[in-house]
């Protein structure tokens, strides 16, 4: 199941992330001669020893414009080895796509983002259950500069006057480089690369003695009137060799979710009124699940919606005849909530059920299914979230979570009739399988259908189950 997360920022929020990215890892450098040394000589003794350092810093600065807009980038990155250590990113100007994002941070694998208003939220695979190749499509990891394929690219080189900075000469070289030649560098804004009509001029200032680039200046302008970018950009390398330390991630950073789903119920400080035991739902619960023989208990867990559970007990009842017991609900623990998530580990929450119905849960004629409005993942799972989880007919635990089956978590308006179905057709499957026997189903129209990975998944499917119906 592709993130949606990964989605929305590709679609919606990586202009500036893809200018700075597109800068900085296809702009630099120049070639020409040391006082001894062929220009050819020069960058390959340049090449060799940049590849060679253990460490270096860059620090950025970019200048957008496209389109009448304007945005600037500056920020720093660390590698190690070659390798990114961490990147900070900041933005500012007009263009619309930065939608309120205003800085980024990555500290492999960790994302970090901060909106205009100050708050930061993280988007991490560890932490959201992202495929690391799904991140890499932002390309987060790529070497911001490729200096040893660029002293390779770089053409029209001219020797400028050396440049003394803080006591150190300086060779300082100008040369062209056309940046179709990189292709990984030139991600797509709308259609085409936004270099297919642009020159790039860079300038380019070399240690004197160790031929390590100090700074880089460049500047991407329109050959022709149809591309409108022009991008100038300021590199500058520091502590070559040096031990990097990476910035301190933002201690009160909250899980994208909370943005991404800024009407959700059961979020951001909401979540806690959630975990509490539903009151409302005493009066129709027994503290056993009582009978002999396979039956089926709900076990509320949370501030689930009381009309839902008796929808639910209703329908079985009507439709075929099994006697679905209520038993007492119960609040969600906070210390199993992941704070970084706003979610609890589903198998965690089955488990807990043991410690409320001990004698229910070791009891393998009871099919004990979870109900709760608080959003669930599955720690040993890629995915973001979970519907549900289940466990065997020979150990028949289930656990379901109603927070992304409801139309108000995506900010639409409330749908009880689209939520009690979608929530019945899972409790249904859970049933067929774990009460009823009935194997699973590819069709992706059965109501045991085995690969639920979307609302629409949900909503496709068909009831009744295939078992003998009340007449």
């Amino acid at each position: 199941m592709r993130s949606y997360l990964v989605d929305a920022l590709m679609a919606r929020k990586s202009f500036i992330v893809g200018l700075m990215l597109t800068t900085l890892l296809a702009v630099l450098l120049g070639a020409a001669c040391g006082d001894s040394l062929s220009s050819s000589e020069t960058l390959a003794a340049s090449r060799k020893n940049f590849t060679d350092v253990e460490s270096f810093q860059v620090r950025f600065q970019t200048t957008t414009d496209a389109d009448g807009l304007r945005a600037t980038t500056e920020g720093r990155a660390g590698y190690e080895g070659h390798t990114l250590v961490y990147s900070t990113v900041s933005s500012g100007g007009g263009m619309p796509e930065q939608e309120g994002i205003s800085e980024l941070l990555f500290i492999p694998p960790d994302l970090y983002l901060r909106i205009s208003s100050g708050d930061w939220y993280v988007l991490s695979p560890w932490n959201q259950g992202i495929r690391p190749d799904e991140m890499a499509e932002l390309r987060l990891t790529d070497q911001i500069i490729d200096y040893p394929l660029v002293t390779e690219q770089l053409s029209d080189i001219e020797r400028l006057p050396d440049q003394v900075v803080d006591g150190q000469d300086h060779l300082r070289f100008a040369g062209a480089l056309d940046l179709r030649d990189f292709p990984s560098a030139a991600p797509v804004i709308s259609t085409g690369s936004p270099y297919d009509n642009a020159e790039t001029n860079v300038e380019l200032w070399l240690d004197k003695e160790t031929f390590l680039p100090h700074k880089i200046l460049m500047n991407t302008s329109p050959t022709r009137a149809k591309s409108s970018l022009v991008t100038d950009a300021a590199l500058e390398f520091f502590d070559y060799s040096r031990r990097i330390t990476p910035p301190e991630p933002p201690s009160e950073a909250r899980p994208w979710r909370d943005l991404e789903l800024v009407q959700a119920p059961c979020t951001g400080a909401e979540l806690t009124q959630c975990l509490e035991a539903q009151a409302e739902l005493q009066s129709i619960s027994r503290p056993y699940c009582d009978g002999s023989g396979k039956r089926v208990c709900l076990v509320p867990l949370g501030q689930v919606q009381p009309n839902l559970i008796q929808h639910l007990v209703d329908h079985y009842g009507d439709q075929y005849g099994l006697t679905i017991t209520v038993l007492t609900p119960s609040a969600v623990p906070s210390d199993i909530v992941n704070p970084l998530r706003g979610q609890v580990d589903a198998p965690t929450l089955t488990d807990y059920m043991g410690s409320l119905f001990p004698d229910a849960y070791r009891d393998p004629n009871v099919v004990l299914i979870g109900l709760t409005p608080v959003d669930l993942y599955h720690e040993d799972s890629h995915f973001r979230y979970v519907f549900g989880v289940k466990r065997t007919a020979a150990d028949p635990k289930a656990t379901i979570s109603t927070f992304r089956m409801n139309p108000v978590t995506y900010g639409e308006p409330p749908n009880d009739g689209l939520l009690f179905s979608r929530t019945r057709k899972l409790v249904s499957k859970y049933i067929g399988l774990l009460f009823y026997g009935l194997p699973d189903s590819p069709d992706p129209r059965s109501s045991l259908y085995d690969s639920i990975l979307s609302l629409a998944d949900l909503d496709n499917m068909e009831e009744p189950l295939p078992v003998p119906q009340v007449p």
